[in-house]
């Protein structure tokens, strides 16, 4: 053999310096072991550069990359830095821009030196709010990335021992205000029509009625509704203070009187026990809470006879193996289950932990007809990337 022909890669050699999927295929079908190795560690490669591709996505957002390159792309990383104010950090934001293009989720020319984002890239990466606000932004829910990570680094390890939790309350601000940008962005482009279209909604909204939101989180859906109507009274109920604070101070910088935010763990800020609100509303948040059914009663008696209760819970299949083998989004779901909506739910003594996919459309029902709801059922029209909308009628 000569030299030449022995430095020449074996089929094998060859595909795995081409990439995990290309050794996958070059094993023979018969060695089944090492084909399901072999796809493991393809996909166990694929969620790590999913991890570190999502640590520099936040940093993109945060120190408004993904902006300048929409106002000044193409352009090269030296002038993405000035632009930014980071010239000391232009090597960083270099390094950044060639992972990013490799990723696929910014441009490039053919020399790797200029960088840019097309229309949609802009629309995903950007456009969150303004005249030019995209109903695709998706790189808000990135805020909240650093604080997952602590968690599993610092509490998680010491809840799968315990079996506890940790309250909404106790939750980074960093995660809390991950998940109001990630919310936000169905809210303010469908909530306000989805409510016009229920009969009778909008005559009541313009009148002027009482209108809660349990579970309000930073007070996104509130103020949303609250500035399309301003003759109704919106009552936003959270047990979170660092989100109840964001709230309190957005409502003001934004000069929506009519919202006010209440903690409902305080004596005088429980909800009103007598039949007061027409409408109330809950974004994903039942399936966080550790009694779910206590909280739905008193909903229910603070609902005045005929009012509704619109309710926006995760798209769960019928069970979990239904989830596990069949959804589209379990991966996520789940994943973002154990580090927060477990925990929420396992928060307090006796806590029923349900998760982000604990909740059915059936028990849903099942559950607020329980609660006293004189019905409930989904709301097929409200379409949404994750949830499945309920309206359950007092």
């Amino acid at each position: 053999m000569s030299a030449q022909v022995a430095s020449l890669p074996t089929d094998h050699e060859e595909a795995a310096a081409e990439g995990p999927a290309a050794a996958t295929a070059a094993v023979p079908n018969g060695d089944a072991a090492a084909n399901e190795t072999a796809a493991l560690q393809e996909r166990l490669g694929m969620y790590f550069s999913g991890a570190l591709t999502s640590n520099l996505i936040y940093l993109g957002d945060r120190l408004g990359l993904y902006a300048a390159l929409k106002a000044h792309g193409p352009c090269t990383a030296a002038q993405l830095a000035d632009a930014t104010g980071n010239e000391a950090g232009e090597r960083y934001i270099e390094e950044w821009c060639r992972q990013q293009a490799a990723a696929r989720i910014i441009q490039t020319d053919e020399a790797a030196e200029k960088f840019w984002l097309t229309p949609a890239q802009q629309e995903c990466l950007v456009n969150e709010i303004g005249d030019d606000a995209s109903p695709n932004f998706f790189v808000g829910g990135f805020t909240a990335v650093p604080g997952l990570a602590r968690t599993a680094d610092e509490r998680l390890p010491g809840l799968f021992k315990s079996g506890g939790g940790i309250s909404y309350d106790e939750v980074e601000h960093g995660v809390t205000c991950g998940v109001c940008r990630e919310l936000g962005v169905w809210v303010r482009h469908a909530l306000v029509p989805n409510l016009r279209a229920l009969p009778g909604m909008e005559e009541k909204l313009k009148k002027g009625c009482m209108v809660a939101d349990v579970g309000c989180g930073c007070g996104k859906a509130l103020m949303v509704v609250a500035k399309e109507f301003p003759a109704s009274t919106f009552h936003g109920y959270d047990i979170a203070e660092d989100a109840l604070k964001h709230a309190r101070e957005e409502a003001k910088r934004r000069g929506i009187p009519n919202a006010q935010f209440f903690n409902p763990g305080l004596d005088d800020e429980k909800l009103p026990q007598e039949g007061t609100f027409e409408l109330v509303m809950t974004h994903d948040a039942i399936h966080d809470i550790a009694h779910p059914q206590a909280v739905m009663k008193s909903v229910r008696g603070a609902m005045k006879p005929g009012g509704v209760w619109v309710i926006g819970d995760m798209s769960a299949l019928d069970s979990h193996a239904a989830n596990v083998h069949s959804h589209p989004l379990a991966t996520f779901l789940y994943g973002f289950s154990v580090h927060l909506c477990l925990p929420s739910g396992l928060s307090a003594p006796g806590g029923q932990g349900l998760g982000t996919l604990g909740i059915p459309a059936g028990e849903m029902c099942r559950m607020l007809r329980e609660a006293g709801f004189a019905s409930a059922e989904v709301l097929e029209d409200w379409k949404h990337p994750l949830n499945r909308y309920y309206i359950a009628r007092a």
